[in-house]
């Protein structure tokens, strides 16, 4: 018996179940992430404004084009989320 299995058996290229679809060209396709805004929605857990502007920025590093950050109107760190991603830069770094 020979433990190792063949690789074309492990991996199916994903264009196998697409092949037949008619399916957008993906330099079309524009991220929108949720993350901030529901992401907190799971109990336990709480970011501070600082926290979720540091999340923005790398999730805007990775590509995403729309981050929905939050409801400005909640409360008063969600408030300071907006304008901490809206302010321009002051230092150089934002």
């Amino acid at each position: 018996m020979n433990p190792q299995e063949d690789w074309n058996q492990l991996f199916v290229n994903p264009q196998h179940y697409t092949s037949t679809q008619a399916l957008p060209d993906p330099a079309t396709l524009k991220i929108y992430d949720t993350t901030l805004r529901d992401g907190e929605q799971m109990p336990g857990v709480a970011l501070s404004p600082k926290q979720k502007y540091l999340i923005a920025q790398e999730v805007s590093r990775l590509g995403c084009h729309v981050v929905d950050l939050c409801f400005p109107t909640v409360s008063p760190s969600e408030h300071e989320l907006l304008r901490l991603v809206c302010e321009p830069p002051s230092n150089g770094q934002h």
